[in-house]
């Protein structure tokens, strides 16, 4: 995507305390420089000359002063003043704000802007969900017609299942949310207003569905390809809110109801390869895009998706859908289903470019730094791409979650236009967080998800993260990967 070359007048941040903070090489093209230099973590400024400082934006009276070295490069000191008046380490992580879970003190969910993340346990915080969704299931129970009867109790013992501290946040947090828009559906084969023709398409489909995230929750499935298919799963089932509405038009109905049915096969059916599970990610990506309502879209009100472009996408994944059939069809030929196949990624291609066109038009949110960086991270962290994180971003933990393993990256919160606070799982189960500084752990998401992956990764969401590339970029002379291209 060419670059955007302008600046925006609501990024009030102080450049001269951020050019000490970020500690970042200038016109950095690749974040191996900083990822994998013996003996760096990340954050490390040997080399480093900080970016000049916006014109008439005198230095705070805090910024601690920066020598210059015999080579004429710059060094920050070892323990730095972070904004909030705590310290960070050269590691980008704050030397006194880690924390294990223990204290349970709010019952809002992980990543409320009313509460600080180590504040309270979100293992706790999630089996309150999970009995609170299992409340409002059973409550449809009198009502769905007497084939969902087992339906409801299957999802039920799936949210049981999830309870158990060994399933990863991540995962725990997409069957949570894939149950409470099954309950939707669920409400709807009830309800006396729903069409006949929709509450008989609702009850098929309601039922495949549980079937998938029993099968997309198998224990025996490895992890990674568990995590791919609940968020498959996660994303198929938000398009069911759509499907209930009765303002939705029959069309985009129909489409919906179609993608659903085999994208959810697909899961159910076990057979998927790596390639066609990629397809599927992307459709279902692209889905929860379009199917969001006006209230929940994930762009600005301002900016929300257009009926046109969403009619555009739509058709396309329908198209894609058709195509998937027959590339997971057993009895079709090698012929056909290799064909079907390449028609997939020719199609898929042609949807990223949609993708990015719908969001160009929509234009880049307005969020300062520290709020795109947060919005970016977070869509990463529970993206198909979430479970490569540990190991790619191993260097940029704090040196006290090492010996023990990230098990599962779980929540960014904006700290400040230098910091993200981020909520990891450690592979003993304990729940951590700390600061870390925005601009290597978004150049170290760069080499996972690079530019031309972004949109069929997160969707519109990828939008915040171009916004944050295009901060560090014009701003502080930091190159972020292949974001910008």
């Amino acid at each position: 995507m060419a670059r955007t070359s302008r600046r925006r007048a609501v990024h009030n941040v102080n450049a001269s305390f951020l050019a000490v903070t970020l500690a970042f090489p200038v016109g950095l093209t690749s974040t191996a420089a900083v990822l994998q230099a013996p003996g760096t973590s990340g954050t490390s400024a040997v080399g480093t000359t900080p970016p000049p400082s916006p014109p008439d934006t005198p230095p705070p009276a805090s910024t601690p002063s920066v020598a210059p070295t015999p080579s004429g490069t710059t060094s920050t000191p070892s323990v730095t003043p972070t904004p909030d008046g705590g310290t960070s380490t050269p590691d980008g992580t704050s030397s006194d704000e880690e924390n294990t879970p223990g204290t349970d003190r709010s019952s809002q969910p992980p990543g409320s802007t009313d509460t600080d993340q180590g504040d309270a346990d979100p293992l706790a915080q999630q089996r309150r969900q999970i009995d609170d969704t299992a409340t409002r299931l059973n409550g449809t129970r009198d009502d769905v017609p007497d084939e969902l009867t087992p339906t409801v109790d299957e999802l039920v013992t799936t949210l049981e299942a999830v309870k158990d501290p060994g399933a990863s946040l991540r995962d725990r947090q997409g069957v949570i949310e894939s149950v409470d828009h099954l309950t939707t559906a669920l409400r709807a084969t009830g309800d006396d207003a729903t069409p006949p023709q929709l509450r008989k398409e609702l009850t098929a489909l309601v039922r495949q569905m549980s079937s998938a995230l029993k099968v997309g929750y198998d224990a025996q499935v490895p992890a990674e390809e568990r995590s791919s298919d609940l968020v498959i799963m996660k994303n198929t089932t938000s398009a069911l809110d759509m499907i209930c509405d009765s303002r939705t038009p029959a069309k985009l109905r129909g489409q919906l109801l179609a993608i659903s049915e085999g994208l959810s096969g697909a899961v159910a059916g076990g057979r998927q390869t790596a390639s066609l599970r990629g397809f599927e990610g992307h459709m279902g990506v692209v889905q929860a895009d379009v199917a969001a309502l006006p209230q929940t879209s994930p762009a600005s009100a301002a900016a929300a998706m257009p009926p046109k472009n969403r009619a555009e996408l739509v058709q396309l994944v329908y198209e894609q859908n058709e195509k998937l059939r027959v590339a997971r069809d057993p009895e079709a030929s090698s012929k056909d289903r290799a064909g079907a196949e390449k028609d997939m990624r020719d199609r898929s291609a042609r949807i990223s470019d949609k993708q990015e066109e719908t969001a160009a038009a929509q234009g880049r949110p307005e969020d300062p730094l520290g709020k795109a960086a947060e919005v970016c991270t977070n869509a990463i962290f529970v993206s198909s791409a979430g479970s490569e994180l540990p190991e790619e971003l191993k260097d940029l933990v704090p040196g006290s979650w090492r010996p023990q393993g990230i098990k599962d990256f779980w929540k960014s919160k904006e700290k400040s236009n230098t910091l993200l606070d981020v909520l990891a799982e450690l592979r003993n189960d304990k729940n951590v967080h700390a600061p870390i500084e925005i601009a290597p752990l978004v150049t170290g998401l760069a080499r996972v998800v690079p530019g031309n992956d972004l949109f069929s990764t997160i969707g519109e969401r990828a939008s915040y993260c171009q916004s944050t590339a295009v901060y560090l970029d014009e701003d502080y002379g930091v190159s972020v990967g292949t974001w910008l291209e």
